[in-house]
């Protein structure tokens, strides 16, 4: 499946602090979908290309859910914990389900491998928003996988090692975490002792495939 117009707007204004100017989210928009030649070519009803006009209109259907919010001439914001409804919903499900799934009993003692900042939805809400559903090691994408039953679902790594962390730190998403598919996080935490970087996994796939 591919990323929406609306995913990549959102995604787009995220990148830029939530904040953005048109010329801005132009000018960012390939992070984050692919353009053909046709949408970069001049409109037969104006000197813009194209995709100029997607997003503006895709921008404006945005403002009218009230999921984004003109701020003055030109720049639009992302309304605070607005961004996605449906994707909060989901995050929230699939945090519960998981917890669930990695909770086991030694005895009387209750150990979850999940920690708080990769538990915390609005975290993984915005990691997700700046960082998409592709692994960012592997480049695996459940929604391509699974259809609709995997939309909207990828695993949010913390990039810090958890013995550094403390609960009243300030989390960057943008550089504090990464999106991976349920493979590759589960080879990052393999060994507790050493945590891999996204880097030291690539190279391990990389050298395996060599």
């Amino acid at each position: 499946m591919s990323t929406t117009w609306e995913d990549a707007i959102q995604r787009t204004i995220a990148s830029l602090n939530g904040e953005a100017q048109l010329k801005l989210i132009y000018e960012h928009i390939e992070q984050f979908i692919s353009l053909s030649e046709y949408q970069k070519r001049e409109t037969e009803w104006g000197s813009r290309p194209a995709y100029h006009h997607t997003i503006r209109s895709v921008i404006s259907n945005l403002c009218d859910k009230g999921v984004l919010e003109k701020k003055g001439r030109g720049t639009y914001a992302i309304v605070p914990d607005e961004i996605n409804a449906q994707l909060m919903d989901t995050i929230i499900e699939d945090i519960e389900a998981f917890f669930q799934e990695e909770t086991y009993v030694e005895g009387k003692q209750s150990e979850r491998y999940v920690n708080y900042y990769e538990r915390n939805p609005k975290l993984r809400a915005k990691a997700i928003i700046l960082h998409g559903l592709k692994c960012m090691v592997c480049g695996f994408d459940f929604e391509d996988k699974y259809g609709n039953y995997g939309k909207n679902y990828i695993e949010v790594h913390h990039v810090k090692p958890l013995s550094s962390l403390k609960a009243d730190i300030l989390i960057n998403p943008e550089t504090d975490m990464a999106v991976v598919c349920s493979n590759c996080h589960r080879m990052i935490h393999r060994r507790k002792d050493n945590v891999l970087s996204l880097e030291e996994l690539k190279q391990i796939i990389k050298s395996h495939n060599e």
